[in-house]
């Protein structure tokens, strides 16, 4: 019988035992700040994707919030398309930038879209703009009574 024993005193190498391999300083940091130092090393700044969102519902419509952190509400275009909402902005990053160690987060171009259905008035939305959080409103779109058609 072949039982594998364990020395107090050895050090772990970066090859696999056991079925396990041990972990590297370089894979637990990639684990815990869910990126790379080959990331940070690099000059490529990771790109603002898409800002985070809440959508609430109410009796009259519904409001969206967005998180706009750094951007002001000149940086932001609001536009009604077919049946989406779309918000987008193109900020610049300023012409002299320091030389980063870590960057996590920038301004750039991003996009966001939201689908309009019917039941929602696109006449009527109005935005709002306060401490980094665009708040957009739109209204319930009016239903008209059914109508009675009399026979002559």
């Amino acid at each position: 019988m072949n039982t594998n024993t364990c020395k107090p005193n050895h050090r772990r190498r970066h090859h696999r035992r056991n079925g396990f391999f041990a972990p590297t300083i370089e894979n637990i940091f990639n684990e815990v700040m869910n990126t790379s130092l080959k990331d940070i090393a690099t000059d490529d700044a990771p790109q603002f994707s898409k800002p985070q969102a809440n959508i609430i519902k109410s009796e009259d419509g519904f409001a969206i919030e967005v998180a706009l952190p750094g951007f002001s509400k000149k940086d932001v275009e609001i536009k009604v398309d077919k049946d989406a909402l779309i918000i987008s902005s193109t900020k610049e990053a300023a012409e002299t930038e320091p030389n980063f160690r870590l960057r996590e987060f920038n301004y750039s171009t991003f996009e966001r879209r939201f689908r309009l259905n019917d039941t929602l008035d696109k006449e009527s939305i109005a935005a709002t703009f306060k401490n980094g959080v665009l708040t957009i409103h739109i209204a319930n779109a009016t239903v008209e009574p059914a109508k009675t058609i009399s026979i002559k």
